[in-house]
């Protein structure tokens, strides 16, 4: 097991590397900090949404994906960013394993029945948690600022077990679907 891991973390390593031209110091210290690091979610801090109609049975789980965002000055480009990674996840047939998890953090000038409400016509399936107050953020001081980072997978314990938009690159699919055979 602990040598699968080692090359679980090693290709997810390869992956991040060759997928940038710059800054790779940076992003390997920030994966190093990130990985298997536990990862609070307040849930009683932020405002749960679910738009969708349909309630896939997730409960027993090891895992669940969480998709991180922030609402600051374009509220419709990160709808669309996100309702895109949604279709791209029940395309695959994530939804039927894992729950998705979308913690978007929004500021108090931002209205959150006027976000939800565009976020369940682009009809994102999942639970959307909104954070007006910044909960998620406060709860995980080192939380990487990069983009790259904000998409990633945790294991039943909360700790990150993979890091990386698995949607978006065939190579990181492959290494989500596998992290998730050997875990289940």
């Amino acid at each position: 097991m602990v040598s699968r891991l080692s090359l679980i973390n090693l290709t997810l390593f390869m992956v991040l590397l060759t997928s940038t031209s710059c800054k790779n110091d940076n992003l390997e210290r920030d994966m190093k900090t990130f990985y298997n690091r536990k990862v609070s979610i307040p849930y009683n801090q932020m405002i749960k949404k679910d738009c969708s109609l349909y309630h896939d049975s997730v409960s027993d789980s090891h895992f669940k994906l969480v998709r991180y965002a922030e609402v600051f000055h374009c509220s419709d480009c990160q709808i669309k960013q996100l309702s895109s990674f949604d279709n791209d996840t029940y395309t695959s047939g994530v939804s039927q394993r894992i729950p998705v998890l979308y913690i978007v953090n929004i500021p108090h000038n931002v209205d959150p029945t006027e976000l939800y409400s565009k976020l369940c016509k682009k009809r994102i399936r999942g639970t959307v948690y909104l954070d007006t107050c910044n909960a998620f953020l406060q709860a995980n001081p080192d939380f990487p600022i990069t983009p790259m980072f904000h998409t990633f997978l945790l294991n039943e314990n909360d700790r990150v077990v993979l890091i990386g938009d698995p949607f978006k690159n065939k190579r990181m699919e492959d290494l989500f679907q596998m992290v998730i055979e050997k875990g289940q």
